[in-house]
């Protein structure tokens, strides 16, 4: 992938990307995509997709529906897809949206979620950490889980550094020095594959669970 390419993204969603597409056997047969907004996954997944929103876009064929209260048949889906969707959700609801999950899908179905944590404020509601979604989960026993974190000190920098060279709309000689400063840290996070390291600043969490 090109610099200029990946530019494009967030480290943050880049990475994101790489693990659904990791994962993305996972996803298959009768297919609930969660807060899908503008079906930007469909291409990934081999199966029949059903996308809501809490906000519906006919031109996407996206319709409503509401993570707290996902009016569908119980027991339904195959698999789900919820990318950046808790962190909208008011504390009290966090639970809620695990429930209903479960509900709709099927015995032995998988569902991927992913949660924001090290990363910009995008006017969600909350923020857990890795640690603390473990316990949260295993303490539900309504799923097998398996959780990854993903991003980084270098990674949250170089993120960082993106959002001040776009909110900045800096003049040309700034700009200039914005992108060679983040050519400098793709390469070297590239060269010194510093992309998976592991510490405190992850940018977020990659969950993937089975329903009991």
């Amino acid at each position: 992938m090109g610099f200029l390419n990946f530019l494009n993204k967030t480290y943050h969603r880049n990475l994101l990307e790489k693990f659904l597409l990791k994962y993305k056997h996972l996803v298959k047969g009768k297919i609930l995509d969660i807060g899908s907004k503008n079906r930007r996954y469909d291409h990934l997944f081999e199966g029949e997709i059903t996308a809501i929103d809490v906000l519906p876009r006919p031109e996407f064929d996206v319709i409503k529906g509401d993570l707290i209260n996902l009016s569908l048949q119980s027991n339904s889906f195959d698999s789900i897809l919820c990318v950046e969707v808790f962190e909208y959700l008011e504390p009290g609801n966090f639970k809620t949206g695990f429930k209903e999950i479960h509900k709709v899908l099927r015995r032995n179905g998988k569902a991927i979620i992913t949660l924001p944590f090290y990363y910009t404020d995008h006017l969600d509601n909350i923020r857990v950490t890795y640690s603390y979604l473990l316990n949260y989960l295993t303490n539900l026993t309504l799923y097998k889980i398996k959780m990854f974190k993903f991003g980084n000190k270098y990674t949250s920098l170089y993120d960082m550094i993106r959002y001040s060279k776009i909110r900045k709309k800096s003049n040309k000689s700034r700009n200039y020095l914005y992108n060679f400063i983040l050519l400098f840290l793709y390469i070297a996070i590239r060269m010194f594959s510093l992309e998976s390291k592991q510490d405190l600043f992850y940018s977020g969490i990659f969950i993937i669970l089975t329903k009991l």
